[in-house]
């Protein structure tokens, strides 16, 4: 199950798209929907959900066909229902929970390590230099 944090992200992202194809910026595209451009902008970062009227009076002025437009819809609606960790508001601060959701949709989780200058990873060091840390 794809969390509401991934559709919100997906259709973030298509917008910023179809935004930049039709030439039009942050501000025009507020103008559209008679909001600021930080609403466009937490649009398209992922950080809120939209209104289905907002998302069709966006999507008419960005000029996207209705055949593209129908899955956009579909992100929109999915992106607005409740994530699981909801119900935990006063104990999971909403970073974390925006970082749960990414991380139970992620395909594949990297790990990365400092590499501070004293401290090499350990599979940089050399046979023996375990013993003098």
């Amino acid at each position: 199950m794809v969390t509401p944090t991934i559709q919100r992200r997906r259709l973030g992202n298509a917008l910023r798209r179809a935004r930049e194809a039709a030439g039009k910026n942050q501000d025009e595209a507020a103008e559209v929907i008679d909001s600021a451009g930080s609403k466009i902008s937490r649009l398209e970062l992922g950080q809120s959900g939209i209104r289905l009227t907002d998302l069709k009076l966006l999507l008419d002025f960005y000029g996207v066909p209705p055949e593209e437009a129908e899955p956009l819809r579909e992100l929109a609606r999915a992106g607005r229902q409740r994530g699981r960790w909801t119900g935990y508001r006063n104990v999971v601060p909403d970073w974390f929970r925006q970082y749960l959701d990414l991380e139970a949709d992620a395909a594949e989780i990297r790990w990365y390590q400092s590499e501070h200058p004293r401290h090499p990873p350990d599979r940089a060091l050399h046979p023996g230099d375990h013993r003098r840390r």
